[in-house]
């Protein structure tokens, strides 16, 4: 079905999600990603759950916790947390020296 990723987190990536999940100040996709990481734990000490309670708990398709897990196991906790930068740079439509116009 799915392949599996494992996440193995260390105490202090521990605390960190934590902090992110307690702080309240985070996004909400990344606060998110990070209870979907904690929750994938399945080291010492770690909750282990399986896919079909990730995504009963938190209203995510399995691809979703796949995804997760995949960018936590290639690329560590900044890249599974946060956005992805878009690989394309966009035309604007304003250069910075255009003027406003102000209508009544």
């Amino acid at each position: 079905m799915y392949q599996k990723y494992f996440v193995s987190l260390s105490t202090k990536k521990r605390s960190y999600l934590e902090k992110i999940i307690s702080s309240g100040h985070a996004p909400a996709r990344k606060w998110r990603r990070a209870s979907i990481l904690l929750k994938s734990d399945f080291s010492e000490g770690g909750p282990n759950w399986s896919y079909k309670a990730i995504c009963d708990a938190f209203d995510v398709n399995a691809v979703t916790v796949t995804n997760i897990r995949k960018a936590f196991s290639e690329g560590g906790l900044e890249k599974a947390l946060n956005r992805k930068k878009p690989e394309r740079e966009y035309e604007h439509l304003l250069d910075g020296h255009a003027k406003r116009i102000w209508l009544p």
